[in-house]
């Protein structure tokens, strides 16, 4: 994923960097950006290295691994459900070997929970 941004701070080997949201990267998580009310920031600010010496009002590409991006989604999206379905599962079978005798209604209250965790 490529971006371009403008460089705002310079500290050390890292470069604080603005730039625009793609509609591609609304929640992953790696930069500072997010929702502010109700409305999606546009603008956000972004800690990156440095390695060219970048400084301060220089306009820079920057450039994150396809396989940090797709981490992030598998993150966000797979794992809760991931999560539910472990959490429906083990709950349907604690009921049945304890036997009691709501055991679709613990495994939907069970794997909620896990959702949420």
């Amino acid at each position: 994923m490529e971006q371009v941004g403008l460089v705002v701070e310079t500290r050390g080997d890292m470069a604080r960097v603005r730039t625009q949201r793609h509609t591609a990267c609304q929640a992953c998580g790696k930069c500072d950006g997010g929702l502010s009310g109700l409305e999606q920031a546009r603008d956000l600010t972004v800690l990156a290295h440095n390695p060219i010496g970048a400084r301060e009002g220089d306009l820079i590409e920057m450039k994150m691994e396809a396989q940090r991006v797709l981490l992030a989604a598998f993150l966000v999206y797979t794992l809760p459900l991931l999560n539910f379905l472990l959490g429906y599962v083990l709950a349907r079978w604690l009921a049945t070997v304890y036997g009691l005798g709501q055991v679709e209604a613990s495994g939907i209250i069970v794997g909620f929970i896990f959702l949420l965790a």
